[in-house]
């Protein structure tokens, strides 16, 4: 992979939320800040979306509860095969409700609260780029 390539991939964001609001918002953030943006309304056509671009997308944006199939196994699945793939969560939710769908925020996993604004998101988006892997 040359450099343009390793750039246009750090730059790919998957956004994956079943609120279209959501990922229109994000996706406008993101897009501004320069990223090519790819969105999916549940996690199976993440999973599609993901398997068309498999070797473009650098960041999984994703909400944790979803119809049919949670963040996390969405974030499970596509990492089993793309292992350097960098996972944002993010939710609404009560650390409860969380909690019981299996999810706990913990140091380490990153979690971003919605509803978020332009900088939060941007940031956030950022710091897990660039985090070691």
């Amino acid at each position: 992979m040359n450099l343009d390539e390793a750039q246009r991939k750090e730059r790919t964001v998957l956004v994956v939320d079943d609120e279209p609001p959501i990922r229109e918002l994000a996706s406008r953030i993101l897009l501004r800040d320069g990223y090519t943006v790819l969105v999916a309304g549940s996690g199976e056509e993440a999973l599609r979306v993901a398997e068309e671009n498999s070797d473009t997308i650098g960041l999984l944006l994703c909400d944790i509860d979803m119809p049919r199939m949670t963040g996390r196994t969405l974030a499970d699945r596509l990492m089993a095969t793309r292992r350097k793939l960098k996972v944002l969560f993010m939710s609404g939710h009560a650390a409860d409700r969380l909690t019981q769908l299996g999810f706990v925020p913990t140091a380490g996993v990153p979690f971003l609260n919605k509803p978020f604004g332009v900088a939060e998101l941007s940031g956030k988006v950022r710091e897990v780029l660039d985090a070691q892997v």
